[in-house]
């Protein structure tokens, strides 16, 4: 069971985009849209995020999520060996730059990052974004439909 003090949290990151910017006739640079987009990570009590994976060379990732509920059930496995686990909740904007942004990019920077020791790690090499799973579902369904791989590589 989640917490309602975390759910609330989560919620409350929901905020919609700064209308009054928008009213006024200003425009958003994507960098100020993305920070508008919650992301979520699981941490330590120090706030370093978790490495919870694995690819298929053993090399140890990150991930970030877009979704609150998959993100809460992530925190729920980490608290089996770290029962000071929290769920941290930071906007996307922040590090998107940072972050690979296809397969191959995921892939390229993974290898150039050194392996930390410990099970976190605040280079962000290390991590990727993680879509909502109805949202993978779709993009594979979609990619496989025209004939693409399903990793989304081009």
């Amino acid at each position: 069971q989640h917490s309602a003090g975390a759910a609330a949290t989560a919620a409350a990151a929901f905020a919609l985009p700064r209308s009054s910017a928008l009213a006024a006739g200003g425009q958003l640079s994507a960098r100020q849209l993305l920070s508008d987009v919650p992301v979520f990570a699981i941490t330590n009590s120090k706030g370093a995020p978790y490495l919870t994976g694995s690819d298929s060379a053993g090399r140890r990732t990150g991930s970030f999520y877009l979704s609150p509920k998959e993100a809460l059930e992530q925190l729920e496995n980490v608290r089996a060996f770290d029962a000071r686990a929290s769920l941290s909740i930071l906007p996307l904007g922040g590090i998107w730059d940072e972050l690979p942004h296809s397969s191959a990019e995921a892939a390229r920077m993974l290898s150039a990052a050194p392996q930390p020791k410990a099970g976190t790690s605040t280079d962000l090499r290390l991590f990727q974004l993680e879509p909502i799973s109805d949202e993978r579902a779709a993009v594979r369904q979609v990619l496989g439909k025209a004939g693409a791989p399903a990793d989304g590589t081009v």
